[in-house]
């Protein structure tokens, strides 16, 4: 099944954790932030890579895959670094 926004699938938890994975922010740090053990946030990682159709088999950089794919479901582009200079 493909979805237009997968982020739309995903619970508040999940949004919480993608949203700090988009930041830059290491399992560790979600982990405290978010009051999390480790292995909970593994798990809520896992769900979010497989509603994203993303497959860490393989992969490398399962996290800049994921980063990469929610900015394109955001708008259709990925962000360029002008947008990030002030």
């Amino acid at each position: 099944m493909v979805v237009a926004n997968p982020k739309s699938l995903l619970t508040g938890r999940e949004i919480e954790v993608l949203d700090l994975i988009v930041q830059g922010w290491s399992n560790i740090f979600i982990c405290t932030r978010l009051h999390m053990g480790p292995k909970t946030v593994a798990r809520h990682i896992s769900i979010i890579y497989s509603k994203y159709n993303l497959s860490t088999k393989g992969s490398r950089q399962p996290r800049v895959s994921l980063v990469l794919k929610h900015y394109s479901d955001l708008d259709n582009r990925i962000p360029s670094i002008d947008q990030w200079e002030e």
